[in-house]
């Protein structure tokens, strides 16, 4: 199966027929940013939260119905991944972060004091009941003791239910740490490309291990950097799965039976 850059246009819904039995990812055009959430009932666990001066995912969590953010997972200390925090105004449980330096302001007390169960920080290996029936798995870093501003500390999620794979998210993971993670990769429905469609993500021998249906790609337009590379998009194409960007509005992905785009 070829894979086809899919630009998708349709807004985040409300629940259909469709998603009745699963979660629903929702990934919205953050523009040049990461934000996705996994959604459940009225629950949703947040993986980053784009850039500053956007609501995108905020819009769509309210479309779809959610009254409550359960998690919200940071991969990485970057503006582009927690910027658009402040934009998320619906009630938020507890945050979990990976490596962070005394100089990130989002850790700062007066903003972790509101959330009633608080920051944390996630180690490799522990994993996290959420929603009805999943299960949040961090993965990694390999190198937990690398300095907090680099992108090998990103931190990888995975969601899972029924020891199904659904999802896997890494941030601005690198190729090296990518590799590195190989021995504890899953096949998986749907993978979130590396560092927005970077040249330096998304390994061909990393993409091969999980072998997923769906990539996403969250990347602005005409930014700078030239995300997506079309090294990783052909990489993608190379292990068979099907590229989606989200343009102009969202894109939600149902589960039930297998991963779909709904819209």
């Amino acid at each position: 199966m070829l894979s086809v850059l899919v630009p998708l246009l349709a807004g985040c819904l409300a629940t259909s027929p469709e998603e009745e039995g699963g979660p629903v990812l929702l990934v919205p055009d953050v523009g040049q940013g990461h934000g996705v959430a996994l959604v459940e009932g009225d629950r949703a666990v947040v993986v980053d939260a784009g850039p500053q001066e956007q609501n995108a995912l905020e819009r769509a969590l309210e479309a779809q119905g959610v009254k409550e953010i359960q998690l919200l997972v940071l991969t990485h200390p970057d503006l582009d991944h927690y910027g658009g925090l402040d934009s998320l105004r619906l009630p938020l449980e507890s945050l979990l972060h990976g490596a962070m330096s005394s100089q990130d302001s989002f850790l700062s007390i007066p903003r972790c004091s509101t959330y009633p169960q608080g920051c944390r920080r996630a180690l490799p290996f522990q994993e996290y009941p959420v929603l009805d029936d999943v299960t949040l798995r961090i993965l990694g870093p390999a190198d937990t003791s690398l300095a907090p501003e680099t992108n090998a500390n990103s931190l990888v999620v995975e969601f899972r239910r029924g020891g199904r794979s659904l999802l896997v998210v890494s941030g601005d993971l690198d190729t090296n740490g990518e590799l590195a993670l190989l021995g504890r990769l899953d096949p998986t429905e749907v993978v979130q490309l590396g560092h927005h469609g970077s040249k330096a993500s998304s390994h061909l021998l990393w993409l091969g291990a999980m072998m997923p249906r769906y990539v996403l790609v969250q990347a602005g337009v005409g930014n700078p950097y030239g995300h997506p590379d079309a090294e990783a998009l052909a990489r993608a194409e190379a292990v068979g799965a099907t590229v989606l960007r989200p343009l102009g509005k969202c894109l939600r992905i149902g589960f039930a039976p297998r991963a779909q785009v709904l819209d």
